[in-house]
């Protein structure tokens, strides 16, 4: 690289020794003249200089980077005479010697073996035009410009080497998209390809965007790529996803057991590491459900409680009961009422039945969907003490039923007339 001139450029050197790097002082006068700093003579912050070093009899040229926040050059000695005799070895500074911008022999070379080389391109692109005269003189018509001038001798050496589309006079180039281009049409990836389960699955190395992954190998690893590939994947497999913070960042921050169907989108960041950006299940399920949110609460009592207004912005809901009891008789039971119409009317089912006075139940009821309009399924089970049955058992038990509608109401309600006289409820909606 040929190093760069500055106009009358020649500095003070107060460095002494001959270490590697040079601070720079004030200009000096030559021949009466006064020259310039190198910030005065437009030296440019990070750039290699050439200079001459003049320190009594002795002088060295050399080259360095300058630095303009502390003043300072770099110093590789080219060559150096010290009064006695010459070498590549730098001076020994007194503390008096000045420098002056200058080119180097090297310089030189390196200007002639660029011009060389010109001189070979330029006889390459004068072959290529001789050799196809003829495609050479459409295209170029179509260039502005004198026939002698550069663009000319371009089209037709691009012409020659099929980079020009002789139809139109254009460069190949003139056609490539560029940032901010908008395609004409779609661009269609390549069909899906099949790659299988392995703890290094290389979807990285898949020759499509779109990638099935068969087996259920565990996976700890999807290969390398270039950061900013994507990869479209689909299971056919069930494999187990490993979640790694770096290499392999998932949804919920946690494995994932693929099902076959499931499809998933990852992006590579390079280095092996790989991202995926969304996880659907063929199930239709989250990955991860969310934590439950507390719609009601409170204490037991009385012949019913109404629970309405109830929230229609959730998927599901959950209604415990904490050691329910009643003063009846020995036979009474829990019904579980649910209104489309928020607690105008109420289609219910009881849930516990044959509970004596003063018994004590833990009861769950599930609604999931319960915003659906078609048939929603809600289920219960729960633990009675003593013995009341439960869901159609005698302790414990599972009670599921439909209901049509959707809710927006509950009504837990005792039969024959008796009233709660303990226990807690708790309506959570997630």
């Amino acid at each position: 690289m040929v190093a760069r001139l500055l106009d009358n450029c020649a500095v003070r050197v107060p460095t002494t020794g001959t270490g590697g790097t040079l601070d720079l002082g004030e200009p000096v006068q030559i021949a009466r003249q006064f020259m310039l700093a190198f910030t005065d003579a437009g030296a440019v912050d990070g750039v290699e200089y050439a200079y001459k070093i003049v320190d009594g009899s002795g002088w060295e040229i050399a080259k360095g980077i300058w630095s303009a926040t502390s003043n300072t050059i770099g110093r590789t000695t080219l060559k150096a005479h010290d009064g006695r005799a010459v070498s590549t070895s730098p001076l020994n500074l007194s503390g008096r010697a000045y420098l002056a911008v200058t080119l180097s022999a090297d310089d030189f070379a390196t200007l002639a073996q660029l011009q060389d080389n010109l001189d070979v391109v330029q006889a390459s692109a004068d072959a290529a035009a001789a050799s196809a005269a003829a495609a050479a003189t459409s295209a170029a018509s179509k260039v502005v410009g004198p026939a002698s001038s550069t663009a000319h001798r371009i089209a037709a050496f691009a012409n020659a080497s099929g980079l020009l589309l002789e139809d139109s006079g254009k460069l190949v180039s003139d056609f490539l998209l560029k940032a901010g281009d908008t395609l004409g049409a779609a661009l269609n990836w390549a069909a899906a390809v099949t790659v299988a389960s392995a703890s290094t699955c290389d979807i990285g190395a898949a020759a499509s965007n779109y990638v099935n992954i068969s087996g259920a190998v565990t996976i700890t690893s999807l290969g390398t790529a270039a950061a900013g590939a994507v990869r479209w994947v689909k299971f056919t497999g069930a494999p187990l996803l490993t979640y790694n913070a770096t290499s392999l960042i998932l949804p919920t921050a946690a494995n994932i057991t693929a099902a076959a169907g499931d499809t998933a989108l990852f992006v590579s960041e390079g280095s092996g590491n790989w991202r995926c950006l969304g996880y659907s299940r063929a199930s239709g399920l989250p990955l991860a459900r969310s934590t439950w949110v507390t719609i009601a609460s409170g204490s037991l009592s009385g012949t019913a409680v109404s629970l309405t207004s109830i929230p229609q912005t959730y998927t599901e809901i959950r209604l415990s009961l904490a050691g329910a009891s009643h003063n009846g008789g020995s036979s009474e039971s829990i019904t579980f009422g649910v209104s489309a119409n928020n607690g105008s009317t109420y289609s219910s089912q009881p849930i516990c039945s044959a509970l004596s006075a003063s018994a004590l139940v833990d009861i769950v009821v599930m609604f999931p969907k319960y915003t659906s309009s078609t048939s929603a399924i809600f289920s219960a089970w729960g633990i009675a003490q003593p013995s009341p049955t439960v869901y159609g058992t005698a302790t414990t038990g599972n009670y599921t039923t439909t209901h049509t509608g959707g809710c927006n109401a509950i009504l837990l309600a005792l039969t024959g007339g008796a009233s709660f006289d303990a226990g807690a409820y708790l309506l959570e909606a997630r």
